[in-house]
């Protein structure tokens, strides 16, 4: 009896915690585009965020997040950063994410890096995942910056893509609601075919 709970303990569908928030996410990409005297939007922001969200899923088979992300008119959603963000969608981001630290009075940047929770600073395993982390976003931030909202938009709906199959008509997008949540597993299926596809090239190259 005490080996079969020990395997229930240990089994792989016990859920794991995500490695990062999407605020923590965003906001490495907000300090990238200061750094750099860039400015960002929301929805270019979205952009980002759900690139990362992709590629990490792709190199490393588990979502970067837990927050829910959406199919909108405007372009990919992460819930959370909508609601953050309501009513502010053309206007450049001055500032990054802060918020409260559980029931503390005290306000705090969420970072991908060590968090306000982990006090060892020492804790190989999280530098490991922080490295996988910066090293997504890094190349997301490098191959995409540059492009426009109406841009990445062209490559992030392709009809091959899950937002793509959603939206196999723009029209049946409400400008006011935004309830067509796109599939975790989807998300991470498309990106690593995309992944797969630009492995074979480099190989015939």
């Amino acid at each position: 009896m005490s080996t079969i709970m020990e395997n229930i303990n240990s089994n792989s569908c016990q859920r794991r915690q995500p490695p990062t928030s999407a605020f923590a996410v965003a906001n490495w990409f907000l300090g990238k585009a200061e750094e750099q005297n860039k400015q960002l939007t929301i929805a270019r922001l979205q952009d980002f965020v759900y690139l990362a969200y992709g590629w990490y899923y792709a190199y490393y088979d588990e979502p970067l997040f837990d927050d829910v992300i959406f199919a909108t008119w405007r372009g990919p959603a992460v819930a959370t950063l909508a609601t953050l963000f309501q009513g502010n969608s053309k206007k450049p981001i001055n500032h990054r994410i802060k918020i409260f630290q559980d029931d503390k009075v005290e306000v705090w940047e969420p970072s991908v890096y060590l968090t306000q929770n982990e006090t060892n600073n020492n804790n190989e395993e999280r530098k490991t995942i922080e490295k996988k982390i910066e090293s997504v976003l890094a190349m997301v931030w490098d191959g995409y910056s540059e492009l426009s909202h109406s841009q990445l938009l062209l490559i992030l709906y392709r009809s091959t893509s899950p937002l793509g199959k959603i939206c196999k008509n723009c029209e049946y997008f409400s400008r006011k609601v935004h309830n067509m949540p796109v599939d975790p597993e989807k998300i991470g299926e498309y990106f690593t075919e995309l992944l797969d596809e630009y492995t074979e090239e480099l190989q015939k190259n």
